[in-house]
């Protein structure tokens, strides 16, 4: 298997991430809920891990503890670099790899500020 450079990484992230973006503004979250079971906050906080989860390096745990520091993907969008970096299972390579990756959105998060 081939190692992929930072830039790759970056590029795959991305795409991935504005894909996964795309999906989920495509999704309609009354369709998420299941007979009532699960909020409206559940379902769009399950997409948002989700979202955080195809970015290459980003697991479970990782993403739960951005959404929980950050409050959600909205904050983390609004997020420095340094400031992913210091959430628990994150670390400075993956908080470059976050940090590009969300660039387009955090962008569009910025301007509605």
């Amino acid at each position: 298997m081939t190692k992929m450079t930072e830039k790759q990484i970056t590029a795959s992230s991305k795409r991935r991430v504005s894909n996964a973006l795309k999906e989920t503004l495509r999704t309609n979250i009354n369709s998420l809920r299941t007979a009532g079971s699960v909020s409206t906050d559940e379902a769009i906080g399950k997409q948002e891990k989700k979202i955080l989860e195809s970015i290459p390096k980003v697991g479970p745990s990782a993403a739960g503890n951005l959404l929980h520091t950050f409050s959600g993907l909205g904050g983390l969008l609004r997020a420095s670099e340094q400031e992913i970096a210091r959430v628990t299972d994150v670390g400075p390579l993956k908080a470059k790899i976050i940090f590009d990756a969300l660039g387009p959105a955090r962008a569009d998060a910025l301007r509605k500020r």
